[in-house]
């Protein structure tokens, strides 16, 4: 495996290194994803049982912590601030970090001053998952919080891939922003068998100017050696002062399809043939303006199953 991937700090020695992705493992087999959570990812995502459970998905609730406690009685402070599932406390002291036992973001817009609001997932505040990543090979290497991140560790592109599965030979390589929108991508995209796709996912648009992000990227197109490759983004409306992404500054309005066209342009420059996608207007919901894979495939799954909908 190549561990550089979950390396922060290029200082730790390699027994540091298996030592915290033993961590991940052990703490990632403890885990389940809640009939709840199950339920949400298929009313909210479009994503059924089988493709959740495909990605790895799981609750991040307060029952995780006894699983960190237990762990932080059998590794080393040093493997645990490694893997990211600790953080540094008072005195230096490592503590669990918060955000693998239910404590996640809540809205980026929430406070009076525009700053992020933060909660308890047993508070009913926000519902936080687990997001695993995995290698070309199908073995765990980084685990995410959802909508939240890790101090001190680099943010890394995301590939839709599942648990023991290995990489393959795609036609078509898409790249979206967003985990569970790129399972989406994988999940429906790949109901057609005579052509194969691959998708991966930026932590967010300006990750295009990301070097670790786009050398993964790089790294991924050489194993999947696509025909092709797409970068779609969200479609959103800022233009309208009555919807919640909405813009004063008319040069903000376009930030996902300037950064869109600069990464095909930067691929295109790297010897592929990429283009931008932009998902139809009318698939944006009236609501909030905007329109992505998830949402539009959940809306499309109630439109043809009404009982879902109620």
């Amino acid at each position: 495996m190549d561990t550089t991937y979950l390396k922060a700090d290029q200082s730790q020695s390699a027994d540091t290194i298996a030592d915290a992705i033993a961590v991940l493992n052990e703490f990632y087999s403890k885990l389940t994803l809640s009939k709840p959570d199950q339920e949400e990812l298929w009313q909210k995502r479009g994503l059924p049982l089988q493709a959740s459970q495909f990605a790895g998905f799981k609750t991040n609730g307060l029952a995780n912590r006894e699983s960190l406690d237990q762990l932080s009685e059998r590794y080393s402070q040093a493997a645990r601030l490694e893997s990211g599932l600790w953080v540094p406390g008072p005195g230096g002291v490592a503590k669990p970090n918060s955000q693998f036992y239910g404590y996640g973001l809540v809205t980026r817009k929430g406070g009076q001053d525009g700053s992020e609001v933060w909660g308890w997932k047993d508070e009913g505040k926000c519902n936080p998952l687990i997001i695993p990543y995995w290698d070309a090979q199908g073995r765990l290497l980084h685990l995410r919080p959802h909508k939240g991140g890790i101090a001190g560790k680099p943010p890394h592109l995301y590939v839709a891939r599942g648990e023991g599965i290995c990489d393959t030979p795609c036609a078509t390589a898409v790249v979206t922003e967003g985990e569970i929108k790129a399972q989406a991508l994988r999940a429906v995209l790949n109901l057609v068998e005579s052509h194969r796709f691959g998708v991966a996912a930026l932590p967010g648009i300006a990750m295009a100017k990301n070097r670790g992000c786009l050398e993964e990227l790089f790294t991924w197109l050489k194993g999947v050696t696509p025909a092709r490759v797409v970068i779609v983004y969200d479609s959103e409306e800022k233009g309208d002062p009555r919807l919640p992404g909405f813009k004063a500054n008319p040069r903000k309005r376009h930030d996902a399809q300037i950064y869109a066209r600069y990464l095909a342009n930067v691929l295109n420059h790297e010897g592929h043939d990429a283009f931008v996608g932009v998902l139809p207007r009318e698939w944006r919901d009236p609501k909030t303006g905007k329109a992505d894979a998830d949402s539009r495939l959940a809306a499309r799954i109630k439109d043809l199953i009404p009982t879902l909908a109620a």
